[in-house]
This record gives structure tokens, sequence and C-alpha cells, in this order.
């Protein structure tokens, strides 16, 4: 018997996962529909319905009632005649046209076919999570992931992936012989996802070059900001990994770049890969050149290489570097090491000889210093090269931005032409045969009134008069101090804000003014009249309207205070 609320509890752990309910329910639907769609019964047409609430589940078989099972295209799977329509309870009132709907009891499934179902339903249930982690993780491919140790075992490492994803590590997809405990976090690079038909994971290693590439690229910031450029990468993991790197800028030294001060920079990217060694090269366009950098450590004299026209590539890619004698085993590495990633790296195989089996041999080669200047040559040309794509995309992008503004200008100038032709005055009839507001149907006048609006605001205000305080001070107290300020007016040394009486100015004789001769070829700053207006100025008296004020009652506060 098939466990109905089981399988529909299904839903919500996988919506948990990531999976949508929708997704869900038509994988339920679609494995329940499988075992009537078996063998010679593929195309029987099946209906499914969920109640999600009761947590039931109904099959219906479904099939077009016809005239007769005499024309060619009858089907018994999808088709019933309509005189055998009263062999079925459902049949019951339907007429040709009508659709038949048989329901089927769950019931009496049979072990083989509930397995079936389950079958089904776990197959497109994976199809989803490979389908989610594709949508998840395709922008990420080529990347680095970080990723905690979840299960290990002899022959492989489960990482886990934020809980949404896993990834099987492969021993040979590790750094030499390296170990890792559970729980621990460590860094992968993502090649893809799996397409097998079991549960979907991640394809993850540590081996491959580009791990190294994208490490570099996180911790040399030249490298992240597109100055410095990767060009080729070679490595066997654990033991040594060489990359060859180019500047865009002639003034940026893409070596030094990468190793830092006191190897600083690259330090940081050999402490995730334990004991192996990086040799960062300098990448040159000259291939003689190019492979005697690629051999480092090992002191290259010379390379040569296979005669062939101008401009043209050789068919063989096949190189003698000429070593001393004493080079000649760095130059080949521990085991061929050094050669072989060299080989890898350039892209050509690669002898290495020293300078007496060459002179033995009578072999010709180009000297290091020769093959500079050709080099320098060609990576001129390159960023001569590269400067006019530049400017090229340039000039196309401004000329697609042209062509947007153009359109969108004329769509504005058809827009105005639209407005210009518009019927204003039908536009006037309509509005005038529309009924006015009730309170707009007849205009409002504005009259001017003759009062002023300060008086319309005012005269609403209230204001309040409070009678006034008494007297601090007695009369007999008062009398006092006015005797006290009497007292201190008649002193020389103190000044008095009482007004004295007027008495008879004295007549002085006025003193005369030294007359200021102007210097010659001066220009006066005054003219006559407007001198006289000044004198006139100087000879107003501001306090002959201060007669009739009697100072006398604010002596005492000034004292006071």
């Amino acid at each position: 018997m098939v466990d109905f609320k089981q399988l529909l509890g299904a839903i919500d752990d996988l919506e948990a996962k990531g999976i949508a309910r929708e997704t869900t329910i038509e994988a339920l639907k679609a494995s329940f529909a499988a075992p009537f769609k078996t063998g010679e019964y593929k195309d029987t047409m099946v209906e499914v319905n969920l109640d999600l609430v009761k947590g039931d589940i109904e099959v219906f078989i479904l099939k077009d009632v016809v005239a007769d099972d005499s024309a060619e295209d009858f089907n018994d799977n999808t088709m019933v005649p309509v005189d055998e329509l009263e062999d079925y309870e459902e049949g019951k009132g339907l007429k040709v046209g009508d659709q038949l709907r048989l329901k089927q009891d769950l019931n009496e499934f049979t072990p083989k076919e509930i397995k079936y179902v389950r079958e089904t339903f776990a197959s497109k249930i994976k199809e989803a999570e490979r389908a989610l982690m594709q949508a998840q993780y395709e922008d990420k491919k080529d990347e680095i992931l970080v990723g905690e140790v979840e299960k290990v075992e002899p022959q492989f490492t489960i990482v886990n992936f934020n809980n949404k994803a896993t990834g099987t590590l492969f021993n040979k997809q590790m750094i030499g012989d390296e170990q890792f405990q559970t729980g621990q976090t460590i860094k992968v690079y993502l090649q893809g996802i799996s397409s097998d038909k079991g549960a979907p994971t991640l394809k993850i290693t540590r081996s491959n070059p580009e791990f190294v590439v994208r490490l570099m690229e996180e911790e040399i910031h030249e490298i992240y900001d597109g100055t410095v450029v990767v060009k080729n990468a070679s490595r066997n993991a654990g033991e040594r990994t060489k990359v060859s790197v180019i500047s865009v800028d002639p003034n940026v030294d893409p070596v030094g770049s990468c190793i830092g001060p006191g190897g600083t920079k690259i330090s940081k990217v050999t402490g995730q890969l334990g004991k192996e060694k990086i040799d960062v090269i300098e990448y040159h366009e000259f291939p003689g050149l190019y492979i005697a950098e690629a051999l480092k450590p090992g002191e290259v004299l010379g390379v040569a290489l296979p005669k062939c026209e101008d401009g043209q590539e050789p068919e063989h890619k096949e190189a003698t570097a000429v070593v001393d004698k004493e080079n000649l085993r760095v130059a080949i590495g521990k085991r061929g090491i050094n050669v072989f990633l060299a080989s890898k790296l350039t892209g050509w195989k690669i002898n290495v000889i020293d300078s007496e089996q060459a002179a033995a041999q009578g072999l010709e080669y180009m000297t290091v210093a020769e093959m500079k200047p050709i080099d320098e040559e060609l990576i001129n040309a390159k960023r001569r090269e590269y400067l006019l794509e530049q400017s090229r995309k340039e000039q196309e992008e401004n000329l697609k931005l042209y062509e947007d503004l153009k359109a969108v200008h004329e769509a504005q100038a058809a827009e105005r032409v639209d407005e210009e032709e518009y019927d204003y005055e039908v536009e006037a009839e309509v509005n005038a045969a529309a009924p006015l507001p009730e309170e707009a149907s007849e205009p409002v006048e504005e009259v001017a009134t003759e009062e002023p609006v300060a008086e319309e605001k005012f005269e609403d205000i209230k204001v309040e008069i409070k009678e006034p305080s008494k007297p601090v001070v007695s009369l007999a107290e008062l009398e006092k101090q006015i005797e006290q300020e009497k007292k201190k007016a008649s002193q020389p040394a103190k000044k008095s804000y009482k007004k004295a009486e007027e008495k008879p100015a004295e007549e002085k004789p006025e003193e005369k003014k030294p007359v200021v001769k102007p210097a010659e070829n001066t220009m006066p700053i005054y003219s006559d009249e407007e001198l006289e207006e000044i004198e006139a100025e100087e000879d107003y008296d501001d306090n002959k309207y201060d007669d009739d004020i009697d100072y006398s009652e604010y002596d005492s506060y000034y004292d006071e205070n």
C-alpha cells in the first residue's frame, strides 16, 4: 500500500532544500501516472489530482467517447465506443465527444507498481536537484569554492557547500598526499556538475593548474584588476607549477608584481599548496625566448628552432635548448619534471643539451641576447594591435550610443508631430459641451475692496490693558532719593542725567579754521554745493527735541545699576 501522506510530506522537505512546491507536485503526479503508462500503454491519458489538505491522491484514466471502433485511428487506450458506455458506471449520460473518466483504486497497487512509483519520484527529484544545482553553480564554474569536509573515506573526501550541495574530491584530485579532517574548511576548484544518473554532485579538484591561477587572482591585485595577465600554467600537483605572465602596462614588471617584496605575495599562494613550488616566468612572443624562460631555474644559453618561412609556424614544434654543462641537471629537473612542465607551458617539445654536445653536433642556435630584440618587436606589434582593437571597440560603442540617441530623438520628434496634428478645436468643442461642476457653473468675478487688508486682519484682535502696578517704595523714600540725586548732580565728578536749566549761551568768537590749499594737479573731493550740505548737517542739533523730557526719574535706575 502506498503511504500517500509520507509522499505528500516530501513537498515541504524538498521546499526547504530549495526545490519549488510546483516542481515536487508535478513530480508526484508523473510518478503516480507512470504505472499506467508502461509498455504498450504509453499513450494512455492519465489525470492525477492531489488534495494537499486531506492528503489524498486520485488517479483517473481518460478516454474519448467515439461513435464506434471501426475508424482506422481508433485507439483502445485512449478511446471508447459510445455503445460500450453501459459497461462503465461513470459512462452514464455521456455522448460522442465527451470524455470518460475512470477512477483507479490505488490501494490495489502491487509491490512492483509501488516500487515503480517510488523510483520514478526519486528520479524526478534528482533531476530537479540537478537543475537547481546547475542554476545555483553555473556562474561559479571554473572558480574557487570554499567548503567544509563532511566525510573522509580512503579513496575520496565529501565536501559540503553551505548545506546546498556536495562535491566528491577523489584522491587523484588532491595535492600530493594531503589529508583532511572532518569539519575542516578547504578551497577547491569547481570543474562542473556531475551528469550521471546518481545524486547530483559538484565535480571539484585541487590538482588542476587553474586552481593555482585562481589562487593567484585572489592574492595578487595586479592579476585581479587585469594589469598582469596569466597566459598559461602547467602543473604537477604537489611538486611544481609553472605560470607565465605578461603585463599590459609596459611600466609594470609582471614577475615582480606576482612575487612581491621578499616573496610576500606568492607566499600566500604557496601556503595553500603545501610543499609545492611555483615558478613565475615572463611570457614572450618569440618562441625561443619563451622556451628559455620556461626552463628556469635552469640558465639557457640559446635555443635552436626549426627553420620556416617568415610568418609561418613550423609543422612540428620541436626545439633544442642549449645550456652549460653544470646547468644541465637543473634545466632538466628531478625526474625530468622541469623540462616536462616547460614543454606543457610553451606547447613545444623541448630537448635540452649542453654546449659541448651542441658544438659536437654543429648545432646552430640563437643566443638569448639575439632573441630579445626580435621579441620586443613582436610584443610592440601585439600592443599596437591591442590598442587598435580597443579603439575599434570604443568606436563601435560610441556609434551604438549615437544610434540609440538618434532613435530616441526621432521618437520624441514623432511625438511632437503627433501633438501638433492634434485637433485642439475638437477638444474645445468637447469641453464646451461637457457640463460644468455645480460650484463652477457661474463665473466668479473678483471685486476689489476699498478697505485695507491690514484692517481686516486686525479687527478681531483683543487688547488686554492691565492696571499699573503699585509703587515699590513709599513717597517719603522717593523724595529722599530725589534729594540725593540732586546732590549728586551738583558734584562735578559725577554725571547727572537731569536736564539743566537753559541759560543764555555766551557768544564765543568763531574759530578760524586753517585753510588747506589743494595740491597742484589735484581734483577736489567735494564740490562747493556738497560742502555746504555737509556743513548744514553738522549744524543740525539732534538733541534740540529732548528739552521736554525729564530724565530725573531715570537717574535712580542708572545709579542703582
